[in-house]
């Protein structure tokens, strides 16, 4: 793809992963980490999963993101062929990147959306084949909180087919709509979907604990082997201060890593990558309201810089899930 621009080398910030988690992990019988389970699942095998091999882990928005095959595999899938660094297009990739490198969207995957506006997600994993079932907030809901007049909500299975992915028989064959709670998950979706996914909804449930509270919960959704991929607002300001309750919360590095504790202590497959990018016109550009979307990568909200970052969440294959704090 000519129109890409060469890699630069990066100066990176790390933080250091939740060494409390890994302990959990092995006390509870997790000993391999994500990476390693992934893996397994990234070679191509009778059943006829993906042969691409399993490289993208929960981790940060960065501009080296857009270079890679995984973003300009998904970049297509999703109808765009255009160089923009936007957290919220990364965000999208993110997730379809994700389950394509784990063989997840093919025929027969069975997948469970939640806060899914009028994203193209939902269409495009059913031009892959996918069964899904797509969620959003009630009409009232999404009025109370603004979603609807900024066109954000969807109301209806006709708002998730914008961009014509698919064609219209097979997206009313494969794609049914519902209204659901994220605070509240339907107990009829445990154990029944080979992934789930949400785009930036989880930090607009009042707080940091109810959104840390969503991950854990959405997990038990998962089938055997099944993965979950959300993506969320990061601080890269502090991992002290931050907007904590609201209508917008930002989950600073500790707050992530106590999400991966709590996923780690009851069997799942977690871990994070806090490496931030600071290089750059596309990573130190802060975009600040009324937003230029041009880099749009950091963002000022309110007092605090913050990007998007993923959460992979994977429950094992041959393991039992158990429901343990």
């Amino acid at each position: 793809m000519g129109w890409l621009p060469a890699l630069q080398p990066s100066s990176r910030v790390q933080h250091s992963l939740p060494e409390g988690c890994h302990k959990e992990a092995e006390g509870d019988g997790v000993a391999e980490n994500s990476a390693s389970a992934g893996g397994e699942r990234g070679g191509g095998d009778s059943a006829g999963r993906s042969t691409l091999p399993v490289v993208l882990m929960s981790k940060v928005c960065n501009a080296s993101d857009f270079t890679t095959g995984w973003y300009q595999r998904a970049q297509v899938a999703l109808g765009d062929t255009t160089l923009h660094y936007h957290r919220k297009l990364w965000e999208f990739c993110f997730i379809h990147g994700v389950l394509d490198e784990r063989g997840l969207l093919q025929d027969g995957r069975r997948g469970l959306g939640f806060g899914v506006g009028k994203e193209p997600l939902a269409e495009a994993f059913a031009a892959r084949g996918c069964s899904i079932v797509a969620t959003d907030l009630d009409e009232s809901s999404s009025v109370d909180g603004g979603w609807s007049e900024r066109g954000q909500h969807a109301s209806r299975l006709d708002d998730l087919r914008e961009r014509s992915l698919c064609s219209a028989d097979d997206f009313e064959r494969l794609v049914q709509f519902e209204f659901v709670d994220m605070n509240a998950i339907p107990t009829r979706f445990r154990s029944s979907f080979d992934f789930t996914w949400s785009s930036c909804a989880f930090e607009h449930l009042g707080s940091i604990e109810a959104g840390i509270e969503f991950v854990v919960r959405q997990a038990a959704c998962l089938r055997p082997g099944g993965v979950g991929v959300h993506t969320t607002e990061y601080n890269l300001s502090s991992n002290d201060a931050t907007l904590a309750s609201g209508i917008t919360v930002i989950f600073r590095p500790r707050d992530v890593d106590e999400m991966v504790r709590r996923l780690c202590r009851k069997g799942f497959l977690v871990s994070f990558d806090h490496t931030v990018e600071r290089d750059g016109h596309e990573n130190t550009f802060i975009d600040a309201p009324p937003y230029t979307h041009n880099p749009h990568l950091r963002l000022q909200l309110e007092a605090y810089e913050s990007t998007s970052c993923g959460i992979v969440v994977e429950r094992p294959l041959h393991r039992r899930w158990f429901d343990r704090r």
